[in-house]
């Protein structure tokens, strides 16, 4: 869907250069904000050619402020088994709930990339397992 359509402003945004530039692929919208934004105010991956992330500058600097902040209140524990999966790791990932804030703990980056593609939402995952389990 068209997120300026959809705010019922689609006759207003066209005549907008933001507009045309999210048409053509030259803007696109905040994951956390929701603000359609011209590519250049998306950092880079930190990853040659992996492109731009999906939250623009100044959400991505908040959200890099908030992880800081953890970090210094909860050390990064020794290597040791996921409290998520049970998996040995030696790479943790901090864990927190990206609508408080919230320290939630280190998990291994597998749980933290599988947690993300759920969007941190226990009802969705209980579904994917009940399914899965049902046709294993």
């Amino acid at each position: 869907p068209d997120p300026l359509w959809s705010r019922g402003l689609g006759d207003v945004y066209k005549r907008q250069p933001i507009y045309q530039a999210y048409k053509n692929g030259e803007a696109k919208q905040c994951k956390e904000c929701g603000q359609i934004k011209f590519l250049d105010e998306f950092p880079l991956f930190s990853t040659q050619g992996a492109g731009r992330k999906n939250t623009c500058k100044c959400c991505s600097n908040k959200q890099a402020t908030v992880r800081r902040r953890l970090r210094r209140t909860h050390p990064v524990p020794p290597a040791g088994d996921c409290p998520a999966c049970g998996r040995h790791t030696t790479k943790w990932v901090l864990d927190h709930d990206h609508k408080t804030d919230r320290f939630r703990g280190y998990i291994c980056d597998s749980c933290n990339v599988a947690f993300g593609k759920f969007d941190d939402d226990p009802y969705t995952m209980q579904r994917s397992l009940n399914w899965l389990q049902s046709h294993g």
